[in-house]
């Protein structure tokens, strides 16, 4: 690490500005919040050299620091580099929370469906991943027949989160599909198509930050004797 000394400034002070070159520091670092907490090891960051910033120069990094003169200075400084890891996403089986089927005292069909899903997001880094505010829908028939909101939420380090929602099926929508009657009464089942996206950030140290997107789709099979569910799920992560 070399060193460039501008004027001390006042006479006896104990502190000082220095411009400092870092070479072959990663590219990858080469951004405002990156160079400011690299800066920091050394002291307090008070200036970043404009070309350093817009990486017109990639051989070096060029950081004015403040040095207290009381401490010692340090030879060298070390940046280490912590590749962002995909989180794991696991879709549970999907449950039926509720399904009755009545008649109104007016002769009105009256039908209630409400599906659980809980996905378990599991974070493997040295750092947070935060996913934002979305929503798992169920098709029918090629229709979208019942939506429900999923909050954002953040995942610790090296921790896990449960997402849970509840999914209620609008009876007018599967009604105005012609093959529900029969799925219902004569096949005695009937299958949506369960899909959400969650969109997510990997956040390390302030400094990495890396964007990610789950697509989960689940495959469900509603059996109307039983009251049971059958589910088969798939999540494709694109980092």
């Amino acid at each position: 690490m070399e060193t460039k000394f501008r004027s001390v400034g006042s006479q006896g002070s104990e502190k000082i500005a220095v411009w400092v070159h870092i070479p072959l520091l990663l590219l990858q670092f080469f951004n405002i919040e990156s160079l400011r907490m690299t800066g920091k090891l050394m002291g307090r960051t008070l200036k970043i050299d404009m070309i350093t910033h817009t990486s017109e120069r990639e051989r070096f990094a060029c950081i004015c620091v403040e040095l207290d003169l009381e401490k010692k200075l340090k030879s060298s400084i070390s940046v280490f580099v912590f590749k962002p890891k995909e989180p794991i996403i696991i879709i549970q089986p999907v449950k039926l929370e509720r399904l009755d089927f009545v008649a109104s005292p007016d002769l009105k069909l009256e039908l209630n469906v409400t599906l659980g899903v809980v996905a378990t997001v599991k974070n493997r880094n040295h750092g947070s991943f935060t996913y934002q505010d979305s929503a798992a829908n169920s098709i029918y028939g090629g229709s979208l027949v019942g939506e429900a909101p999923i909050n954002g939420d953040t995942v610790p380090d090296h921790g896990e989160l449960n997402v849970s929602t509840s999914l209620a099926v609008q009876a007018d929508e599967l009604f105005k599909n012609g093959n529900f009657l029969d799925d219902y009464f004569n096949k005695g089942v009937f299958e949506f198509t369960s899909a959400n996206t969650l969109q997510g950030k990997v956040k390390i140290l302030k400094i990495i930050k890396k964007k990610a997107t789950s697509l989960s789709t689940c495959y469900i099979s509603v059996f109307v004797k039983t009251n049971t569910i059958n589910s088969t799920c798939q999540n494709k992560l694109e980092f």
